[in-house]
């Protein structure tokens, strides 16, 4: 078992950086305005784990096809 495992780990290395620092995306269409929306898209729905009777699941799925529109619209306007 120690053979096998020394010649996978030989053979297969484990990457520590799959991306280098300066070959990054640049995502230019994410904004303060989205960060702040995906926030409130995870407190509704830790809201509605918590307790289902203040937030319903349809709020929760209009909220999101919202968020996930301007998404849409930022990525293209970009």
């Amino acid at each position: 078992m120690n053979i096998l495992t020394n010649n996978i780990a030989e053979c297969l290395p484990i990457k520590s950086r799959l991306v280098s620092e300066g070959c990054r995306n640049k995502i230019n269409w994410f904004d303060h305005e989205l960060a702040h929306m995906r926030e409130t898209l995870e407190l509704i729905t830790q809201i509605n784990k918590d307790n289902p009777q203040v937030v319903s699941k349809k709020e929760i799925n209009v909220f999101k096809s919202k968020y996930r529109s301007e998404i849409r619209i930022r990525k293209k306007c970009s």
